[in-house]
């Protein structure tokens, strides 16, 4: 896992996908440092085929350092241990200043990686994360996650579908962002008042 002047990159190792195939793949590793690092800055690159990333913190993952799951996923992970994730082949998240994600020495964590290959060529499969280190004092950030898994769209029909969510009290937001397949035509985030009624909108994306 290589190292640089303010930073750390990690890469996982190149894997194939077949035609027509989607895999669900996940890499186990540590960060290797000896003392807590804060991440202020996250950079990703993806290669042709992916879908998404998720970056997971994995306090007691039993798997071996270094380990790939090429078709599913194994060991007990939880979106609570969620700290990065990208839908987009490039992407970067910068948090304001005095804001980072504190994590622990030898901090073990898991890329879970979606690829979808629909062409009629094997697809290399890669995934590498920079994380850009901070400086001097900071708040401890954190991510929140909220799904909804009854999503059945009939044939040649619409759906719609809602869920919420309740941060803890005094919680601060500077980045939402929604997740939708090629299927959704609208996504929105609203906030909802003490009264249960729709607030302000928050996020509006037809763009999935």
């Amino acid at each position: 896992m290589p190292a640089f002047s303010g930073g750390m990159q990690i890469m996982t190792p190149a894997f194939d996908i077949p035609p027509g195939a989607e895999i669900y793949a996940c890499f186990h590793t540590e960060l290797g440092y000896d003392a807590p690092i804060e991440v202020q800055y996250y950079e990703s690159k993806m290669e042709a085929g992916s879908h998404h990333f998720i970056l997971y913190r994995m306090d007691d993952d039993p798997a071996p350092i270094g380990s790939l799951d090429p078709i599913w996923c194994s060991g007990d992970f939880n979106h609570q241990n969620w700290i990065y994730s990208a839908s987009q082949p490039h992407i970067d998240l910068q948090m304001p200043e005095g804001v980072a994600v504190e994590l622990k020495p030898r901090q073990r964590v898991m890329l879970d990686m979606h690829f979808i290959n629909s062409t009629d060529q094997t697809l290399k499969a890669e995934v590498r994360v920079n994380l850009m280190f901070a400086h001097g004092a900071f708040e401890n950030a954190g991510s929140m996650v909220s799904y909804n898994t009854d999503i059945r769209v009939p044939a040649h029909g619409m759906q719609t579908v809602s869920s919420d969510c309740t941060p803890g009290d005094g919680a601060k937001f500077f980045y939402l962002l929604t997740h939708t397949h090629r299927h959704g035509v609208l996504s929105t985030i609203h906030r909802v008042l003490a009264n249960g009624a729709l607030g302000e909108e928050l996020i509006r994306s037809t763009d999935w």
